[in-house]
């Protein structure tokens, strides 16, 4: 498995925010009623990106979707183990 890089926060100008200023914007915009507009502006992260995460748009990761869940892979993975086993024992 490779390794996960971690970009530096300001190496490039887009997804230029942290996590912690993300939800903390959308903590102030729920909690103490700010506009969107406002916490975005102020914390500097784009209106679009804080609007999505406040909605609940856009919630699935990155790349290919899974069809199976990892407890299911992992099911999966255990009785094929099982199967190999049992043919090797029975050969």
């Amino acid at each position: 498995m490779g390794r996960k890089y971690k970009r530096k926060v300001g190496s490039r100008s887009y997804r230029d925010y942290t996590e912690e200023k993300l939800e903390e914007a959308l903590t102030k915009v729920t909690d103490f009623n700010w506009s969107i507009k406002k916490a975005a502006k102020l914390y500097g992260i784009p209106y679009g990106s804080l609007y999505n995460k406040y909605k609940g748009l856009h919630v699935k990761k990155v790349g290919g979707q899974t069809v199976f869940t990892h407890e299911e892979e992992k099911a999966i993975v255990r009785s094929a183990i099982h199967v190999a086993i049992g043919v090797f024992l029975y050969v």
